[in-house]
C-alpha cells in the first residue's frame, strides 16, 4: 500500500470494508495516504463519465471523520 492510486474499482461495501480494515490495521497514517488516494479516484470516475458519485464521496467523508 503506498497510497498512490486505487488500480481497479471496487463496490461500495468493498471500498468502505477496506479502508475500515486499513484504519484497523494500519491506524491514522495509512488511512491518510488511502484516502488521498480514494478522492483521487472519485474525481477520476466523476471526470470520466460526468455523474457525481454520492456514496463514495460519503464513505470518504465518513472516514475523513476519524483524521480529526
Amino acid at each position: 500500500m503506498t497510497g498512490t492510486g486505487s488500480c481497479r474499482a471496487l463496490s461500495t461495501y468493498s471500498q468502505e470494508y477496506y479502508l475500515e480494515m486499513i484504519y484497523k490495521d494500519y491506524a491514522k497514517e495509512q488511512l491518510e495516504k488511502s484516502l488521498k488516494a480514494f478522492y483521487k479516484l472519485i474525481e477520476k470516475f466523476e471526470q470520466s463519465d460526468g455523474s457525481t458519485k454520492k456514496s463514495m464521496r460519503l464513505i470518504y467523508e465518513k472516514f475523513c471523520l476519524l483524521m480529526y
